[in-house]
């Protein structure tokens, strides 16, 4: 889409993502939503999901696509099962009206009762557990609102999905990446294997918008494509799929901006986002990433169409250096480090992208029926760093 203009009409959502609430009983080193604790604990109202879900199921009907929920966001919305089951129940009730198959999908921390695991490795046909590896490593950062351990509780769930969800891309777990696991990764992919694990995404710890953590909790850029490289190599070698969503040479892929994704994200105070790092708008002010929210007297969400447009015109100042990118159209462009609706954003801001790209050729080179392996750091820099390509008019 970047590059183009968009006519606001165009825009057909065909996924329904869902906040259902900011309560999470998690308090993560380097959570992307802060101060979420002072927000109000209501969850998302039940009227508001069903008109989500009618407009992404009219628009997955005309399209022909299976109807995907997501629960997701900087919350834990296994807390209340029983509002979950409320909401999945609306979904499904629209989706088989609408005659489409139903695809539910949620993401969890794990640290959640075992009967409650059980019970989503049932009802989702999808689940993916946020876990940073070994209890040593989960446990650094990812402890509970009373700052205990929360590995056993991960472990043991993260069995219960497994043996449920044993497709091959049913179950998929979400690692974060810092500079204290970042040299670990080969050691992180061979403790998800015991779990039965075929599916890891792993994500560099990232400067947020409103950083709580210090900068050396972010990995080097060079250490992480090198053993992101050697995980990538021992899970293609042990039958696993070791992904980095920041790149993704198979798929058109820009920012991770939800109308560049066809995604309707609802907030539980029932406003549309952009933007998961906006996530609510308690205080009901003006946001330009906020571009539909749910109307009391005529029960329906409303689409700003002018705010859509104005979204879609910002995309079309594209950072100057990924205009000549072989990987433009695959890589997120510096999101969320750089976001083009901040004011201190410019098209000729460069983006530290080296990761990016180096992992964008590696794959290149391994559909290419090559794998290219380094003794050390130094040899993958230097491989990469003199590797030359220029566009073919």
């Amino acid at each position: 889409m970047a590059g183009k203009s968009i006519n606001p009409d165009d825009y057909k959502p065909n996924c329904l993502t869902i906040y259902p609430s900011h309560q999470c009983n998690l308090n993560c080193t380097y959570c992307y939503i802060p101060q979420k604790e002072i927000y109000p604990d209501e969850y998302i109202r039940p009227e508001i999901v069903e008109s989500g879900a009618r407009i992404v199921a009219d628009n997955c009907m005309k399209r022909k696509l299976s109807f995907v929920v997501g629960f997701h966001g900087g919350n834990e919305p296994l807390l209340h099962q029983e509002k979950i089951e409320e909401y999945l129940t609306i979904c499904r009730k629209v989706a088989v009206e609408h005659n489409l198959k139903f695809i539910p999908h949620c993401t969890t921390n794990g640290v959640i009762p075992e009967e409650t695991a059980k019970w989503a490795s049932k009802s989702f046909s999808r689940m993916t557990l946020s876990c940073d590896g070994p209890p040593d490593l989960n446990d650094a950062y990812r402890k509970d609102r009373n700052n205990n351990p929360t590995s056993h509780l991960v472990e043991g769930n993260a069995r219960i999905f497994s043996q449920s969800l044993n497709g091959k891309d049913r179950f998929l777990i979400r690692c974060t990446i810092s500079s204290l696991s970042v040299e670990r990764m080969v050691e992180i992919v061979r403790y998800f294997q015991t779990w039965g694990v075929k599916v890891i995404e792993f994500y560099p710890v990232f400067r947020s918008k409103t950083p709580t953590f210090p900068d050396d909790l972010i990995p080097d850029s060079r250490l992480f494509v090198y053993h992101f490289m050697k995980a990538k190599h021992y899970g293609m070698q042990n039958g696993m799929k070791i992904l980095f969503p920041g790149t993704r040479v198979y798929d058109f892929h820009s920012r991770f901006c939800m109308l560049l994704q066809d995604n309707l994200t609802l907030t539980p105070d029932g406003y549309i986002t952009n933007c998961y790092h906006c996530t609510q708008n308690y205080s009901g002010e003006e946001n330009a990433l906020l571009y539909g929210k749910y109307c009391n007297s005529d029960h329906v969400l409303e689409l700003d169409k002018e705010k859509i447009n104005g979204l879609y015109k910002i995309y079309i100042n594209e950072l100057l250096e990924c205009k000549t990118c072989f990987n433009q159209f695959h890589c997120s462009h510096g999101c969320p480090e750089i976001c083009p609706f901040e004011e201190r954003y410019t098209n000729t801001i460069n983006p530290d992208c080296d990761m990016e790209k180096w992992i964008s050729l590696a794959f290149i080179i391994n559909q290419a029926g090559y794998i290219k392996e380094f003794e050390g750091t130094t040899e993958c820099s230097d491989f990469f760093e003199n590797v030359k390509y220029w566009k073919i008019n």
